[in-house]
Parts: C-alpha cells; sequence; structure tokens
C-alpha cells in the first residue's frame, strides 16, 4: 500500500496486490488488481495513454522476458 498525505488535492492511497500460481502442466498464473483513491488518481486515469496499467504491464513483460532467456531448470 502507498499513501501520500496532504489536502484533498493531494492525498492518495494506493493498494497494489499481485497473486503468483504454480498450474499443472509447466504454466503459471499471474494475477494483479489496483485500486487508487484520491484526486490525483483520478486525474491520472484521465491520461491517454494512461501511464499507471501501462507502467503495470512492465512487470508481466519483463517475468516473460527473463523466462524466455533463462537456461532450462537443471541445466
Amino acid at each position: 500500500m502507498t499513501r501520500q498525505d496532504g489536502t484533498p488535492e493531494e492525498g492518495l492511497d494506493m493498494l497494489h496486490a499481485r497473486l503468483v500460481e504454480d498450474l499443472p502442466g509447466g504454466r503459471d498464473r499471474f494475477l494483479t488488481r489496483e485500486t487508487r483513491i484520491g484526486r490525483p488518481a483520478a486525474e491520472v486515469a484521465r491520461q491517454r495513454p494512461n501511464p499507471m496499467p501501462n507502467g503495470r504491464q512492465r512487470w508481466p513483460d519483463g517475468l516473460v522476458a527473463a523466462a524466455e532467456t533463462a537456461p532450462p531448470a537443471g541445466s
């Protein structure tokens, strides 16, 4: 959780949750959720392109890139 105290124009609460599951067949599942509360968050949500989901997508993209370049398990 991230909290930025301040006036109503400045205050912000953010919560990020990630769930990583090991599935059968050598598969993985990554679930993410986020909530943003406050005027700064509302202002960011109106931006196009929206920097929040775009930035959040970097995490799974990085995981995929690392998995594709990693040596096979057990080698």
